[in-house]
């Protein structure tokens, strides 16, 4: 299973005065790329958005390397780090479509909770859909160990 990449088009609105796109813009864009994974890995939106399971974020993290900029498409590619069934850690990293320039690099931790948002364990609740962030894991391991 190939590492997954969003390509996203940043819009005016998402500008700052200087003309780049402005920092909070970029946890949007991590939102998106990792919705756009629940598809890639068989998940119907639907399924995510039930409210049995939920996943609140606990932690955010971003490091600006260079400006995105309005109008070059950016490609957002989304790992899963960490998954232990209660909690799952997804890093993030975006580049210029046209040239692969890194422009910054992220993550995100989350807990995984019942719709009163009381700690579960996605193993135990529901072994198909934990087995499937499992397999992308390892996917993702695999991929950065042939990378390095």
């Amino acid at each position: 299973m190939p590492i997954f990449s969003a390509d996203i088009f940043p819009r005016y609105a998402e500008t700052d005065q200087m003309g780049v796109i402005y920092h909070s813009n970029y946890f949007i864009w991590f939102e998106y790329a990792r919705g756009m994974l629940f598809e890639h890995m068989g998940f119907r939106a639907e399924d995510i958005s039930e409210g049995d399971v939920l996943y609140p974020v606990r932690r955010v993290d971003c490091e600006y390397i260079r400006p995105a900029r309005y109008g070059r498409v950016v490609s957002v590619s989304v790992r899963i780090k960490r998954f232990t069934g209660v909690r799952i850690i997804y890093d993030y990293e975006v580049h210029e479509k046209e040239t692969g320039e890194l422009l910054a690099r992220g993550s995100t931790e989350h807990a995984i909770t019942n719709g009163k948002l009381e700690m579960i364990n996605l193993k135990r609740m529901k072994p198909e859909e934990a087995q499937k962030y499992f397999e992308y894991m390892e996917a993702c391991r695999l991929a950065d160990a042939q990378d390095s």
